[in-house]
């Protein structure tokens, strides 16, 4: 039987509660966020803390993080308030189409749900995790532009496709793309997933490529590097 955690260095994410469990591109999302030395952070769909314990772990910042489903929050408070920066981390049983924070966010993270036309299954959780019936586009568009500072950025991770229907969207909230990176599994493969940075003031959009495995089974060494203050085994 497969543990029921994901040991981190510095953390340990319990996740037998939660439909979305620890994935690598998670993972990676969460050690490319850049923090700015922000000192207020939204993560939107906490899921199981995850980003926001990594970001805990590399900023001084105060993190809320919001989650609709009652197991994941459960998991996500559980997880945070065994971390050592329990005093920082903050999750929150909250719907993100109704949340309003108490001031603006410096710094606005999500790794939303993104299937739509999709066949959904039998377990309500994992449909509420993957699939935008709860939190479309447009509602996570107006969670950001509702919480977020205006000298602040927002750092979404989406497959390709929903990012470029995403991106559209957040031209209506006058967002724009400061960063894109393109997240591939292995050279030669099409992109798994692309992490956009947006804020209110863009100058000038940066692009950035990250390979997760060469083709063997082994791990580039960017992603070693980005990865390895957080993965036991780097």
């Amino acid at each position: 039987m497969p543990n029921s955690y994901f040991q981190f260095k510095q953390f340990r994410i319990e996740q037998g509660q939660t439909a979305m469990k620890v994935t690598t591109e998670a993972c990676l999302f969460g050690s490319l966020i850049e923090t700015d030395n922000a000192k207020t952070i939204l993560d939107i769909g906490t899921g199981t803390g995850l980003l926001a314990l990594m970001l805990a772990q590399r900023s001084n910042a105060q993190i809320d993080a919001i989650e609709l489903e009652v197991g994941a929050f459960e998991q996500a408070a559980a997880n945070f308030s065994n971390s050592n920066w329990a005093n920082r981390l903050n999750a929150i049983n909250a719907d993100a189409r109704e949340f309003k924070g108490e001031a603006l966010y410096d710094l606005i993270i999500s790794n939303p749900p993104f299937f739509s036309d999709h066949q959904q299954g039998k377990e309500a959780a994992k449909n509420q995790a993957i699939h935008t019936n709860t939190l479309g586009f447009r509602e996570l568009l107006d969670c950001i532009d509702r919480n977020l500072s205006k000298d602040g950025s927002a750092w979404v991770l989406l497959p390709e496709y929903e990012m470029s229907q995403f991106t559209e969207m957040a031209t209506s909230k006058d967002l724009r793309v400061a960063k894109i990176i393109n997240v591939y599994n292995r050279i030669g493969k099409p992109i798994l997933r692309q992490i956009v940075q947006f804020n209110y003031s863009v100058d000038k959009t940066f692009n950035r490529e990250i390979y997760i495995r060469d083709n063997g089974n082994d791990y580039i060494q960017d992603f070693v590097d980005l990865l390895k203050p957080y993965y036991l085994h780097l």
